[in-house]
């Protein structure tokens, strides 16, 4: 059995899924590893890529930044990118059959 996609639903598809892609990852929270001494390694929560946690100091605030940023780097352009398509293949006119005869 086969499914037939147009290639507007597909980009459709592409595109609803690049949107939630990209929301998760803006809404999801980022954490770094960092040394606590005689604990090990322990995980920081440095916030989500759209609202940081500024409460951070040294270079724990560094990484946070770095990881933040890497985040934003990837999550935007996705949801970007899925919008346009999504809005593209929702309105992008079909092209109309001439009647003949006319």
């Amino acid at each position: 059995m086969s499914v037939h996609l147009s290639p507007r639903l597909f980009i459709g598809i592409i595109g609803a899924g690049l949107i939630i892609l990209g929301l998760i990852a803006l809404a999801t929270g980022v954490n770094v590893d960092y040394d606590a001494g005689i604990l090990g390694h322990s995980p920081a929560g440095c916030g989500t890529a759209i609202v940081p946690d500024h409460m951070l100091g040294g270079q724990l605030a560094a990484d946070c930044q770095s990881a933040l940023d890497s985040r934003r780097l990837w999550a935007w352009p996705a949801l970007i990118v899925g919008a346009v398509a999504t809005l593209g293949a929702l309105f992008v006119g079909v092209p109309t059959r001439s009647r003949q005869g006319d």
